[in-house]
């Protein structure tokens, strides 16, 4: 796993999902533009997204112990009227998960926002890269 720079205070700008994958967007503060992927998403939550996201704290955990609040968030439990057998089952997929990445076999990526997007998704693996330059498109003037 790939060190993640600094995105305090930097706009998430753009969320895209194709094959198990969620890619993010990000301009840093100095103008950079980065992608972040979870790759094998098994859980994936985006609440509020909008037009400016500024991101507060954007924080991969692998190899330690996950936050349980979160990992409830993204793995819904049953109705509370539900059998207890149902609620047995929804805690012990809950302990996997978080075994899962206390074992740094997935990880939990969250986006805490200032403005906007709270995200948190689920996954095997985790990348971020700076974010190719496209000098296929030009900008075109409509009159």
């Amino acid at each position: 796993m790939n060190s993640v720079p600094g995105f305090h205070d930097a706009l998430l700008t753009g969320i895209s999902l194709a094959e198990k994958r969620v890619i993010l967007a990000i301009s840093r503060v100095n103008g950079e533009l980065w992608h972040a992927i979870v790759h094998g998403v098994q859980a994936l939550q985006v609440d509020e997204f909008r037009e400016g996201n500024i991101i507060s704290h954007f924080e991969v955990v692998a190899g330690s112990e996950p936050s349980r609040d979160i990992l409830k968030r993204l793995f819904t439990p049953p109705h509370p009227a539900a059998e207890q057998q149902y609620h047995d089952a929804h805690a012990q997929l809950l302990d996997a998960k978080s075994r899962m990445v206390r074992d740094s076999e997935a990880v939990l990526v969250m986006v805490i926002p200032s403005y906007g997007a709270e995200l948190a998704a689920f996954g095997v693996s985790f990348e971020a890269f700076p974010a190719p330059i496209d000098t296929s498109t030009q900008a075109v003037s409509v009159a």
